[in-house]
Order: C-alpha cells, then structure tokens, then sequence
C-alpha cells in the first residue's frame, strides 16, 4: 500500500512541475511563424462544423495532412475562440501527458522506477522541448508523440501478457498518431527494436506483429506525398544535412544552449565539407561503438537506432521556403521531442547505476540538474512571448538567419517604424539576395513616392526570382506608360 502511495505521488510530481515551469508561457501570444498559417488566418479551424470537419480529412495545411491536429484546433477555437492561452494550455497538457507515458514506457522496458522517473524527470523539463510545448503551431508533434508514446506503451503492454486487446490499442493509437502528423511514420521500426534488444522474440513473429504498423506507415507516406508542392532536397544532401542534425540535437541534449527556431546551413552541402565530414564519422562511429557493445549489452545500440529512428524523417524537411535550394535548414528543436526517448533512457539507466554506487551524489547531481535545466526552460518559454520576441532572439543566436530578419523588418513597418524596417532588410540582403525583401523595399520606396527606387527594388525581386509575380506587376504598373 505504501509502494502504491508513493507511485502515485511520483506521478503527481512529474504532472506537476512541467505546470508550474511553463505557467507564465500560457500568456505568450501567437507568432508570425505558421500560427497565422495554421490558426489565426485559418478559417477552417474556426469552430466545429461537418464542414470545417471534413475540410480538415480532406485537405493539407497546406502540404501536410494533419486532420486530427486541426480538428485539436477546431475544439479549442469552439471553447475559446482565438485566445491564445487555450492553445498553450492544450499544448502543456499534452506535454503532461506526454511526460506519463514515457514514464510508462521505460518503466516497462526496464522494470527499473529509478530508471523511469529519471528519464521522465529530464524529458518534462529539458529546454530542448520548449519549442513543441509553447508554440501553438507545435501541436502536431505533441499530439503526435502522445499517440506514438500510447502505442509504444500498449505493445510493450502486449509483449507482457499477449493479449490481442492491448496489440489492436496499440495499432489504432498508431493510426491516429499518423493522423496528428505523418513523421512517427518509422514507429514500426521502433517495434522491432523493443523484440530485439531482449532476444526472446523471433524475427518472423517481431515481423509478423509488425505489419499492420508497416501498412500504415506505407498509406499515410504516400497520402504525404501528394501534399508535396515544394521542391525537395537531394538524398544525398538529406543525409548529410540528416547526419548533423543527428550530432547537433543530440549535442543539444546534452548541452542545451543557444536553441532558437532556426538553424541556418550556408556552408556548401559537400562530403568534403569537414563540418558535415565530421558529423558523418560520428554517426558512423557511435553506431560502430555501439554495435560492439553488443556483445556485452544491447541497451546502446538500442537506444541509439531509436534516436536515428525517430529523427529520420525530419531529414526530409532541410529545405524550406520559396527558395527551396537557398534555405537550407539543419534542423528544429522539436524534431528532438520524440525522438529523445532513447538518450533520455540511456541516461535513466546510467543514473540508475551511479546511484547504486553513490546514493545522495547522485540524487544531488540529478536535483542541480533539473534546476538548471527548469530554469534555462523557463527563459526560453518567453523568448516565443511575441514575434519580436521569437526573432530578436533568433538573430542573436544565428546573425545569419535572413528570414528572422526580414519578419523583424515587418514588424517595424507595421507599426510605423520605416527605418527600423529598412535597417532591418538590408541585414538580409548582407546575408543573401531575397526577392521578398526586395518586394517589400519596392513597397516601401513607392509608398513613400521615391518611383526610381521603387522601381530599382522591383526589378532586383525579379532578377533574383523570375517567380516572383508580385514584384513583375508592380513593376510593369510603375514601367507601362498610362495612357
């Protein structure tokens, strides 16, 4: 009975303190970075509707298809219309949820509480994840990772007892996870690993239990296809861009400064690069290291392939923009949400061991720790208060990051300050060419009746971006003379 008291208050304390750590985030504001996108300028999420339902089974957002994440929305616009505190709030509560069932799951996995709750403990207040907690249009990860994490937990439920109910709540759980976003696509792979690691499951039944998830993984990755209107990356610069994302996030895990929304790469995308090089060898050589530890212990290997698991299909998104082939991307901090189960764990179970060894150093150490980290969570949950919060922030930790730039730009025009606006354009054209800042500079020089520059700022829109439509016709307006 005392065992069973003292779970659940273990429970309690992981639910609540990820509550009281982004409190304070439940009154951040939405920021001009998808959440005009997906929820402020989406009039589909806009109550609960048959018709704003089936919009959202039959449409991308607008390259993904994320129905159960818009139909997320729907009820929180039905609840509390464009407030931005119930988006947050939903958000937070998923990251509770989120936090239980990882718990759950490496209890599972190990048997080991101590192991459990340390992983736990670090995923609920590592600032790696603040990007998926506070920013609204973050949902799909968390909703998606609850889902994964519910299918996780219900096959492992299924490995114990073999009873069909909890392998059928693990597939549907599976299944509304693609729904909530398509990149927990790889899950089935994670499967196989969990039989792997003890040994005791064969490969053709580990295959055969596998299949309903491959299936699934197989229809909703060619749905995703379909949504596709962008250019994409070549597959061999996928994996090098993919490799660094690997070693970054994970170094980010491990030392967490300097986590912004954007990670620019402007170096050239080249094996003989000695920055992507670099990454390459490392991820070639943790995996042979952890290969050769198998003859003494598969928990490495183990969690090392998960990581790479869940993280691979975020080596699809390195480019981004309209200039797909310019903007080039490592990564983004919540393509680590999921994908941190594995080194969390790992981490779990060498504290585990250190504390066998050194009771009260290593519950000291864990304890600095977690301050440390709930305290580097907390500042960062503000830095995404506003959008000149979030972008202010973002050329501080990457000055290359052009498009932080040009949307702090804006936001000075909007609010009436040209200069500051123009200032601010200039830094992107230091940084590179842009065809929208050169559009907005043309708008800018037009509306303050100076043609010539206008003009001037149009024409460079077009020679940077034939594509550019909105530049060629203010140019030909101002050029064609009127009759």
């Amino acid at each position: 009975m005392r065992e069973l008291t003292r779970h659940r208050w273990l429970l309690l304390g992981l639910a609540a303190l990820p509550l009281l750590l982004y409190a304070r985030s439940l009154g951040n504001g939405f920021v001009n970075w998808d959440d005009g996108l997906l929820i402020v300028d989406n009039p589909w999420i806009q109550g609960l509707s048959w018709m704003n339902i089936r919009h959202a089974f039959t449409s991308y957002d607008p390259e993904l298809y994320i129905p159960l994440t818009l139909l997320s929305y729907q009820v929180n616009y039905a609840a509390a219309g464009l407030s931005p505190w119930i988006y947050h709030l939903t958000n937070l509560i998923l990251h509770v949820v989120n936090v239980l069932l990882l718990f759950t799951i490496t209890m599972q996995l190990t048997r080991r509480k101590t192991v459990a709750f340390a992983a736990a403990l670090l995923f609920a207040v590592h600032p790696l994840h603040t990007e998926a907690v506070v920013w609204a249009a973050a949902r799909k990860d968390v909703l998606s990772t609850a889902f994964l994490f519910l299918t996780l937990a219900s096959f492992l439920r299924y490995r114990a007892t073999e009873k069909r109910g909890w392998h059928a709540l693990s597939i549907v759980s599976f299944g509304l996870g693609l729904l909530s976003k398509v990149s927990i696509l790889t899950a089935p792979l994670v499967l196989m690993m969990i039989d792997w690691r003890p040994g005791q499951i064969s490969f053709r039944k580990s295959l055969r239990d596998a299949l309903p998830y491959f299936g699934l993984s197989v229809i909703f990755g060619l749905i995703s296809l379909f949504g596709k209107v962008t250019r994409s990356a070549f597959l061999y610069d996928k994996i090098l861009i993919g490799a660094k994302a690997a070693i970054l996030l994970l170094g980010k895990l491990i030392f967490p400064w300097n986590l912004t929304i954007f990670y620019p790469y402007t170096q050239n995308i080249s094996l003989m690069n000695p920055d992507l090089m670099f990454a390459v060898l490392t991820v070639i050589a943790i995996t042979g290291v952890c290969i050769w530890l198998t003859k003494w212990n598969r928990w490495p290997l183990f969690v090392w392939i998960i990581f790479l698991f869940l993280l691979a299909p975020s080596f699809q998104n390195i480019a981004k923009g309209r200039n797909e082939l310019l903007d080039v991307y490592v990564t983004s901090d919540r393509y680590a949400y999921a994908a941190s189960l594995g080194p969390l764990l790992l981490f779990g179970l060498f504290f585990d061991e250190i504390r066998k060894r050194w009771k009260w150093t290593a519950w000291s150490v864990l304890a600095a720790v977690c301050v440390l980290l709930s305290v580097m969570t907390y500042r960062q949950s503000l830095t995404w208060k506003d959008s000149e919060a979030l972008f202010r922030h973002a050329v501080e930790v990457s000055p290359d990051a052009y498009i932080a730039h040009q949307n702090l730009g804006t936001i000075a025009v909007r609010r009436g300050d040209i200069d500051e606006g123009l200032r601010e354009y200039q830094e992107v054209l230091k940084i590179r060419p842009d065809a929208v800042t050169y559009y907005n500079i043309g708008l800018i020089m037009e509306h303050e009746g100076d043609i010539p520059a206008a003009i001037e700022a149009y024409r460079k829109a077009v020679e940077t971006s034939p594509l550019e439509e909105d530049a060629a016709e203010r140019l030909r307006i101002l050029t064609v003379p009127q009759k």
